[in-house]
């Protein structure tokens, strides 16, 4: 039995005394790789129990059962500020937290008049303080965040941004 945080993947591996050739019945089939293999990996984003039977060339079998808690995580952890000066450090505004667990993502970020000056759709955004090419100054922006986690969960946010030359 195990648990993992939603968005991870982990790897479920069997051990047996049975002649080989083996033949692997994984009940239920959902959230697993494959569900007539040895070693199938768990992508699921709901907790499961997993019964498995293996049955030699012999016809004898055995049976085993495994519990996998998923914890949703949803802690995403979006700065405030950020300082896009070259210097190496905190040079991209861009998200924290448990990314792998988000399916879709929506970002926009908007000047103070309400223009749009940054805009995305990938998990591995990151906001380097330029619009059309151009470094913006020093000043507040606004965002808007809409998530859709591998669960279906929908995670709605908006916020000020200060960005610092």
């Amino acid at each position: 039995d195990t648990s993992i945080n939603l968005g991870d993947n982990i790897q479920l591996n069997t051990l047996t005394d049975l002649q080989q050739p083996l033949v692997y019945d994984w009940h239920p089939g959902f959230g697993l790789s494959c569900y007539d293999c040895e070693s199938p990996i768990f992508a699921g984003n709901t907790s499961a129990v997993y019964e498995l039977i293996v049955t030699d060339i012999n016809g004898c079998f055995k049976n085993a059962v495994t519990h996998i808690k998923v914890i949703p995580d949803y802690g995403l952890f979006i700065p405030n500020a950020f300082t896009p000066n070259g210097d190496g450090e905190n040079d991209f505004w861009q998200l924290f937290g448990n990314i792998k667990a988000i399916k879709q993502l929506s970002v926009k970020i908007f000047n103070r008049w309400g223009e749009k000056v940054f805009e995305t759709t990938s998990k591995d955004l990151c906001w380097d303080g330029t619009y059309k090419g151009e470094r913006l100054n020093t000043g507040v922006f606004v965002y808007s965040l809409k998530a859709v986690l591998t669960d279906g969960t929908e995670v709605v946010k908006s916020g000020n941004i200060t960005l610092v030359r």
